[in-house]
């Protein structure tokens, strides 16, 4: 942008200049009126071209480089040809003619000059465009140092190429911005490069002084017919040849070996640029938090995981100490251990992993395994710690362990109670054997019965054992269930129960209403509540009733069984749905894994289920979540 300023501003000035027709200007400093009004205005458009460049207005730039284009072009053909084309006074008739071959005629090097330029800011963005760019730019710089090298040491040859036709020093200034910018965007890519071109012009202008110096005293000798010498009878033309020579020489070898070692830069700083930027991405996208400290605990960098695992962003957690990351039984002892490790080296984190606590954001703690390092670099000392929440970790063993405890109950007491009633069987067997050689047949008939019953107890166990397994291994997908539906499937499959028909059982459902749930395991859970209430109803009610109602509730669906049996007594309900529980063994035979089965089953489903006191019998309410959001969206293998 401030490239485009300059040539603004200088173009604007000499614009109102030759407008305004100011005659003591062109008296007092007619170097000023040097510049053409096509010169000017010329400036002024390249200079908005370039503004517009910058901001990527692709059209205008295209349409204001192709008038300088234009100008600058029909001027050059005027020289060669002879010819005028009226292009020179075509929008101001100048009344005054200074440093110009014919009035209001840009000169030849300035004409070029534009021509670049516009070329140049107008180029797309193809292959080598860059590179085309830094060409022109070279030569729009070069032209324009001659230019004001040339007025510097009076060599009026530098900027009057042609006649008196000259490049103004405010021109070459305006050219010398536009060239820099030119070469700006050429190395827009390769930033390095800049300076060495930079120089390279500079001794190609310095070189272009020389050899037209040289060709000035040539003309001036030929002119005269005389031979300059300097001090000591040298000759000043051999003297300005050789100066050349060994200028240009020297000139291409540094310049060759500058741009040698300006490539190997570049190839050797895109490499680690390449290097730094995929190790920031691997440590940015671990999905472990990996943090740095220096010696006092100042944090100096965090990846983007230490967010997800703290909950502080970056800016919030760097420059801060270490100790806002961890409880303050841990953050008291941290500067103390600072300084003993760097006093006695001991250490007792660093290079050892180890779990400990870490603190959120919101202030909850959360077990972590962290792993410290000493990094020694060239003038400091940082540690860079690597954390994983292991809550998941934790979680997952705690839920081991109470497995593997429940198998081991589970295995002790399946194999007694399945192994009680095949010892009892055993033994009836063996009495109905002599019952039947002593031919007391009354006897036998109530053996049998006896041992009949066994077998149904070892049934029913087996059963159970079968539902557990199914609980556990059972993989069903989710579907739309109809609750009603299933709650008169159970009552189907349970009424040919002992007391079934005792029970007055009474409905409260939509029969419209559906549940995206499992329905083998939904109607398992409705089964075991259904058995248990008609298994433990109360003899001494005149009516055993059963009430089952099904609402909706803020996104769930409440599944409520309520009876007036015999309950459930108050020592025995902290253990209710724990394996091997039988609350009215006198009453009913019961594995003691009904309810269980039911908790297990529910919680699959991503639902809980509470029993809830009476004044008399159970209330058992189960509560599922309504729609496709379950908990098999985190435990597909449930």
């Amino acid at each position: 942008m401030g490239i485009g300023l300059v040539c603004l501003v200088i173009g604007t000035i000499i614009i109102g200049i030759w407008s305004w027709q100011l005659e003591e200007v062109a008296q007092s400093f007619p170097i000023i009126l040097a510049m053409q009004f096509n010169t000017a205005l010329c400036l002024v458009l390249l200079g908005i071209a370039f503004m517009l460049a910058v901001k990527r207005v692709t059209l205008l730039v295209y349409a204001m480089t192709a008038c300088v284009a234009l100008i600058s072009g029909l001027t050059l053909y005027q020289y060669p040809s002879g010819i005028s084309l009226g292009i020179d006074t075509l929008f101001i008739e100048p009344f005054v003619t200074i440093g110009a071959i014919a009035p209001g005629r840009m000169a030849p090097n300035t004409a070029i000059c534009f021509l670049l330029t516009a070329v140049g800011i107008s180029i797309p963005r193809i292959q080598f465009a860059n590179y085309s760019r830094l060409a022109l730019g070279f030569c729009v710089l070069g032209i324009a140092i001659i230019a004001l090298l040339g007025y510097v040491i009076r060599l009026d040859r530098a900027h009057d190429w042609v006649g008196p036709a000259r490049m103004s020093p405010h021109t070459s200034i305006g050219f010398l911005v536009l060239g820099l910018g030119l070469v700006y965007l050429g190395t827009e890519r390769g930033r390095g490069h800049f300076k060495l071109i930079a120089s390279s012009v500079s001794v190609v202008a310095y070189l272009a002084v020389l050899i037209i110096t040289y060709l000035e005293f040539s003309a001036e000798e030929a002119r005269l017919n005389l031979r300059f010498t300097a001090g000591g009878g040298a000759d000043v033309q051999q003297t300005l040849s050789s100066l050349v020579l060994i200028s240009g020489i020297l000139y291409l070898g540094l310049t060759g070996y500058a741009f040698w070692y300006s490539q190997r830069y570049g190839r050797s700083a895109e490499s680690l640029a390449e290097s730094e930027a995929q190790l920031a991405a691997i440590i940015d996208n671990a999905v472990d938090g990996i943090i740095s400290i220096d010696t006092s605990g100042t944090i100096l960098s965090a990846n983007r995981a230490c967010k997800d695992i703290f909950g502080f962003t970056r800016a919030e957690m760097i420059g801060q100490n270490i100790k806002m990351l961890m409880p303050k039984r841990y953050s008291d002892e941290h500067d103390s251990y600072l300084d003993n490790y760097h006093r006695t080296h001991e250490a007792k984190i660093i290079g050892i992993g180890r779990e400990l606590e870490g603190l959120r954001k919101d202030g909850t703690e959360f077990p972590l395994e962290l792993a410290v390092s000493r990094i020694d670099l060239p003038n400091r000392v940082i540690y860079t710690g690597i954390v994983r929440d292991i809550t998941d970790r934790k979680r997952t063993m705690v839920e081991l362990l109470e497995a593997n405890a429940e198998l081991e109950e589970f295995t002790y007491r399946t194999s007694h109670d399945l192994r009680s009633p095949i010892a009892s069987s055993i033994g009836l067997v063996r009495i109905a054997k002599e019952l039947l050689r002593d031919r007391e047949y009354g006897e036998l008939a109530n053996t049998l019965v006896r041992l009949e019953s066994n077998f149904r107890r070892m049934d029913m166990l087996i059963q159970n054992i079968i539902e557990v397994a199914r609980t556990r291994l059972m993989v069903e997908g989710f579907e739309p269930i109809s609750v009603r539906a299933v709650i008169d499937e159970a009552l189907d499959d349970l009424s040919h129960m002992e007391g079934f028909s005792e029970m007055a059982i009474h409905v409260d459902i939509d029969p419209d209403l559906r549940i995206i749930s499992k329905p083998i395991k939904l109607q398992m859970i409705v089964c075991n509540l259904l058995s248990n209430a008609i298994k433990y109803r109360d003899p001494q009610e005149p009516t055993s009733e059963l009430n089952i109602s099904v609402r909706n509730e803020r996104g769930a669906v409440r599944i409520a069984f309520a009876d007036n049996g015999l309950g459930i007594p108050p020592e025995a309900r902290p253990n209710l749905f724990e394996m091997f529980k039988r609350f009215h063994p006198d009453k009913a035979f019961g594995s003691g894994l009904g309810l269980y089965i039911m908790k297990k089953s529910t919680e699959s489903l991503g639902g809980t289920v509470t029993f809830e006191p009476q004044q008399k019998g159970c209330l058992f309410v189960v509560v599922l979540p309504k729609g496709d959001k379950h908990a098999d969206a985190d435990h597909p293998d449930r």
